[in-house]
């Protein structure tokens, strides 16, 4: 974890990583992730994160795929969180799964991606979530013309941020 902003950590998992956390659902600061700010994360293993509250799986500007990130949060939560986004940000051959608890007003989303600039993500695994991909820009800026290429299964809505976008 680097607080002010990325580093020059690259994470490789082909184990397990687990993080676990308890925590009062009325305390709404509290949030917990798995992987932040690693300049990449490459994950052929099982990334599992479950909190309570809120929880990430893997926030950070790239990440390759081919194993199993598992997120569930109480009241909200993240599978892939891209920000900062550098050079191909998501390769996904594997599984990303995220849920909430039952009485939770929030949906689950699979990947949020939060970048300025044109975004080009591809998807042979699965994504499994209630928002499946949610794609916005910071800026705002409606030019941006996003690539999907999905030769894998999405299960859930797909958000992609203007209406100039492709799904492939």
């Amino acid at each position: 974890y680097s607080q002010g902003g990325l580093n020059s950590v690259r994470v490789v998992n082909d184990g397990e990583f687990r993080v676990t956390a308890a925590g009062d659902p009325l305390d709404y600061g509290a949030m917990v992730t798995g992987i932040r700010n690693a300049l990449s994360v490459t994950n052929s293993g099982t990334i599992t994160v479950t909190s309570n509250v809120d929880a990430i799986g893997v926030r950070g500007p790239t990440i390759a795929n081919s194993g199993t990130v598992t997120v569930h949060g109480g009241i909200f939560a993240i599978g892939v969180y891209l920000e900062n986004v550098i050079g191909p940000p998501l390769t996904n051959t594997g599984t990303i799964r995220a849920t909430t608890g039952a009485t939770s007003d929030y949906a689950a989303i699979g990947l949020l991606v939060d970048q300025i600039g044109t975004m080009n993500l591809q998807n042979a695994g699965t994504i499994d979530a209630e928002i499946a991909i949610y794609l916005r820009h910071g800026s705002g800026n409606p030019d941006f013309h996003d690539t999907l290429v999905n030769s894998g299964t999405i299960n859930g809505v797909v958000h992609l941020d203007s209406g100039d976008d492709r799904l492939i």
